[in-house]
């Protein structure tokens, strides 16, 4: 059943998407509304300026803000009551974004008597008025998850490129970061965690589609297609079943869903100022191994570490350099306690963990004598680049990811379940930490 709401940034907005729920069409109840929608928050305003000067506060970098307000043009004037048009909206958010902050302009339309318009904060002073238009040729590849995810879906990119497409591409956050760079892209537009229910995903992409003159949705193309997801019936198919239908390429299967051809090309792009800190800090720390410490999910991590990188530093003048996010921290201490126990010291260990962000650690990577990890985002990041590689597969065949790259040693689980080709958000189903 479809659900009761009005996709009004599906149709005319970039960017966000967010819902604001008033039937349709728009009743002579909601005639006289002036809505104010900032990150979410739906509020009824009788001095929309107000509103706007109190919400520009507390919108975060990369936060939406939609005005809908009736149009004097369209809806009758009461004795008190100002004219709007779409310039005093703009004045108005030019006296505020001043002092707090720049803003640009997304989407600017007349719909059903109201003038809607959306901003989006930024976090530098420029203003931009540059609202969404339709390219003559205009395509939108749909991809969310993790930072892999992103870089993999990159590879479709300069082929559409070439067939003169104008890409626009949506992601979550983490797509959107690792993807800012990237020169085939367009326009980045970046979906909220949670900010479209599950159930009404369907109608969210097919106002999507609606905008372009064509979509590559590779949504679930990976997960829930070659990797099952807990809570459905294929999730629990016999291990041979799942091994027979699951053992295919991610990359090879996502060129096939965009109808390109390969070669593969995957790439990630940093910018000047990622690629300085890189090469100060490969300089800085000698040759050195990039050892990355766990993925996106808890199945993605490696149980030997710390007995790994000792030998490793017995036996070889490379020095170590510990990546990962905060939830690695445990990991990077016992790998650190392990070192120190065996030698008295860690001076060739180095823990960039929780301190550098995705990207600097992905261009950290091209510069390392070898990049060691699970399957994760840093090791997509040089898939295809000359680096040498360790990845320590768990989910995964060497059919889905390794046997696409180059200058990769795929090491495999010993478990009995291995490939299982499966999510796991719990250890329910993953005998995790059982090794190679």
């Amino acid at each position: 059943m479809k659900p009761v709401g009005w996709y009004l940034g599906l149709r005319y907005m970039c960017g966000s998407g967010l819902i604001v729920r008033v039937a349709e069409p728009v009743n002579a109840a909601h005639k006289d509304v002036q809505f104010i929608f900032a990150d979410r928050v739906l509020c009824e305003a009788k001095s929309w300026k107000e509103i706007l000067q109190n919400w520009w506060d507390v919108i975060a970098v990369g936060g939406h803000l939609i005005l809908w307000l009736p149009d004097c043009r369209y809806a009758s004037l009461e004795e008190d009551e100002v004219r709007v048009t779409l310039q005093d909206v703009a004045q108005a958010l030019d006296s505020t974004s001043s002092e707090k902050g720049g803003w640009q302009l997304c989407e600017a339309d007349l719909i059903d008597g109201h003038i809607y318009v959306v901003w989006q904060k930024r976090g530098d002073a420029m203003q931009l008025r540059t609202p969404w238009k339709k390219q003559p040729k205009h395509l939108l590849v749909a991809r969310t998850g993790a930072h892999g995810d992103a870089l993999m879906a990159s590879s479709i990119l300069p082929w559409l490129k070439d067939q003169s497409w104008a890409v626009s591409f949506i992601s979550k956050r983490a797509g959107v970061e690792v993807l800012r760079c990237d020169p085939h892209i367009d326009e980045l537009i970046w979906l909220a965690d949670g900010q479209v229910p599950d159930e009404e995903m369907p109608y969210y992409w097919q106002a999507w589609e609606k905008r372009f003159d064509r979509c590559v949705n590779l949504t679930y193309s990976v997960e829930g297609e070659l990797l099952k997801q807990p809570g459905r019936p294929d999730y629990f198919w016999p291990e041979d079943q799942r091994r027979q239908h699951c053992g295919r390429s991610y990359l090879r299967y996502t060129h096939q869903l965009a109808n390109v051809p390969g070669p593969l090309r995957v790439c990630f792009y940093p910018d000047a100022d990622e690629k300085d800190w890189a090469e100060h800090k490969a300089g800085e720390t000698g040759p050195f191994i990039l050892w990355c410490l766990r993925g996106s999910a808890l199945h993605k991590w490696w149980p030997h570490g710390p007995q790994a990188i000792c030998q490793l530093l017995a036996k070889t003048k490379l020095n170590v350099v510990l990546t990962g996010d905060d939830e690695a921290r445990p990991l990077a201490e016992e790998i650190l306690q392990a070192v120190k126990n065996y030698y008295g010291d860690t001076y060739r260990v180095a823990s960039l963990v929780g301190r550098q962000s995705i990207r600097e650690i992905m261009t950290l990577a091209h510069h390392a004598a070898v990049v060691v990890g699970p399957e994760t985002g840093v090791l997509n990041a040089v898939s295809l680049q000359p680096v040498p590689k360790v990845l320590l597969l768990s989910h995964s065949a060497p059919g889905n990811l390794s046997d696409d790259w180059i200058k990769v040693w795929a090491l495999k689980p010993v478990s009995a379940c291995y490939p299982c080709h499966r999510l796991h958000y719990s250890a329910e189903w993953c005998p995790t930490g059982c090794g190679i």
